[in-house]
């Protein structure tokens, strides 16, 4: 992965913004959140402004907008519930650990923790379908990869970046058994940006 793959080609399916670039305050944004986000998500936010592509939500920055929730927001809303059901059912929980290979090198711990811990999955978007989207905040920012799960139950790691993941999404092409289907890949490609 590198720093900006997949903007170019995001940015060709959804358009640009008409007035140019939105003028996020980044830096008090991830102030915030207490990590820096990765440079192809920050690009294709400030270049598009794209808060849903044909159904997949993309997190707002920071304070959300009415359409889209803030990262920090989604993040800490799956964690609450998914920590709580996790310490209410161990036993369901340690079965979809046993059954994902994902969770295999987390020494045992209940799967992946949220942000803040490192690793730790920070939510950026979310489907219609009730998956959850993050990155999993290993190594620098634009080696995170992307991470979908469903509810808690089944989980998927993919190894690119979030524009690249956009990308192979909305084009069909993503070889996922969650984030799939013909809304995700209908045509004309359904575009709402942030308000």
């Amino acid at each position: 992965m590198t720093g900006l793959a997949g903007v170019d080609d995001l940015v060709a399916i959804v358009g640009s913004l008409p007035d140019g670039p939105c003028g996020i305050d980044w830096d008090g944004d991830e102030s915030e959140l207490g990590i820096t986000l990765p440079r192809d998500y920050k690009e294709f936010i400030e270049r598009s402004g794209v808060s849903r592509i044909n159904g997949i939500s993309v997190a707002a920055p920071a304070g959300g907008d009415g359409i889209s929730r803030s990262v920090s927001a989604v993040t800490e809303e799956i964690s609450l519930i998914y920590e709580g059901n996790r310490a209410e059912f161990p036993d369901a929980v340690q079965g979809v650990v046993d059954a994902q290979g994902l969770f295999a090198g987390c020494g045992g711990l209940i799967p992946i923790p949220f942000h803040p811990g490192r690793p730790g999955l920070v939510a950026w978007g979310e489907d219609l379908g009730g998956a959850n989207i993050y990155w999993l905040t290993e190594g620098e920012p634009y080696e995170w990869p992307v991470v979908v799960d469903y509810r808690d139950d089944i989980w998927e790691r993919h190894d690119m970046s979030a524009c690249e993941f956009l990308v192979e999404a909305v084009t069909g092409r993503l070889d996922s058994n969650i984030i799939k289907g013909e809304y995700v890949a209908q045509r004309p490609v359904l575009v709402e940006r942030f308000g």
